[in-house]
């Protein structure tokens, strides 16, 4: 009888310290590299303005806190209409989880703009926030943009 429930405390305590030791935080959800980004100019030059620059927030699942990976980087000019960022591999987004992407193009515009940005060939959905712009878009496991 004392042997029987020493197995059955061994069995509960093995159980509950499982249960403890398991993950604490979300697992790192399945991400894709993009192929390209890339942005269109479609307004007119009104000014003079050196660089074109693309913002991101790329969101972290994995974060604890949901806390998005942020920055910026430089688009170099294909013509005078296009600018591609030559390294978009450098992006490792989650399957399925909601990112923005906003250019700053001084040139044409004091505002951020997002009307004409292709993520992996296609055009991203695009907000307003009063004259702000911001672009939408989700991968899925396939790296196709919706």
């Amino acid at each position: 009888m004392r042997r029987g429930r020493s197995i059955i405390g061994l069995v509960a305590l093995s159980l509950s310290l499982g249960g403890a030791c398991g993950p604490t935080q979300p697992s790192v959800s399945d991400r894709v590299t993009l192929v390209s980004v890339r942005y269109v100019r479609t307004r007119p030059v009104v000014a003079t303005a050196a660089i074109v620059s693309l913002q991101y927030s790329i969101a972290r699942p994995e974060d604890p806190f949901r806390r998005p990976s942020i920055g910026a980087v430089s688009l170099r000019a294909v013509d005078d209409l296009t600018f591609v960022y030559d390294y978009p591999q450098n992006f490792s987004v989650p399957v399925d989880q909601e990112c923005t992407f906003y250019v700053e193009d001084l040139a044409v515009s004091p505002y951020y703009l997002a009307a004409d940005i292709y993520v992996n060939d296609t055009r991203i959905r695009v907000e307003k926030a009063g004259n702000y712009e911001y672009g939408r878009f989700k991968v899925d496991t396939n790296g196709r943009v919706y």
